[in-house]
């Protein structure tokens, strides 16, 4: 499916997409935060991947666009990155919450701290999801995106070392 069209969608449409979107999230030299929960820490294969985006208002449903993908995650530290092929987009973790060690809370800002974004993940075994919700958008505990809610999801599979 690499090669082929997803939804009409040319397959460097979404990667283009998500460049120009994380471009603005890139943390600076020496910034600082607290640590990711260990049990996050590691590097992630990201198996599904969900952006609705273009919304013009609130009628407006945007577009989603899942792909499957060779993108992956890294945690580590405070930094929460995101790679596809040579581009990539890290943020800087500024809080992480957890009280069962499954469900979390992961406050994320970009470099210049202005971009924030509350977003909610949940660990079962070695498969994360996470659910970033554009700036502005409210932190919730369901990990999907309702029609016109604007966001990112991820699905990632613990990477094997």
């Amino acid at each position: 499916m690499a090669s082929e069209q997803a939804f009409g969608i040319p397959p460097a449409a979404p990667l283009a997409l998500l460049a120009a979107v994380l471009a603005t999230c890139s943390p600076g030299p020496g910034w600082a935060g607290p640590k990711a929960d260990s049990a996050l820490e590691g590097n992630w294969n990201i198996v599904f991947y969900v952006q609705d985006y273009d919304r013009k208002g609130k009628s407006d449903g945007g577009m989603a666009v899942p792909i499957t993908t060779t993108m992956t995650l890294m945690i580590k530290g405070k930094a929460f990155e995101i790679r596809s092929g040579g581009d990539s987009a890290t943020w800087r973790i500024e809080r992480v919450a957890s009280a069962d060690g499954k469900a979390f809370e992961i406050d994320l800002a970009d470099a210049a701290g202005k971009v924030r974004a509350k977003s909610s993940a949940k660990l079962d075994g070695d498969v994360l999801h996470v659910k970033i919700p554009f700036a502005g958008g409210d932190r919730t505990k369901d990990l999907t995106l309702k029609p016109g809610e604007a966001g990112i999801l991820i699905g990632a599979r613990r990477a094997k070392e």
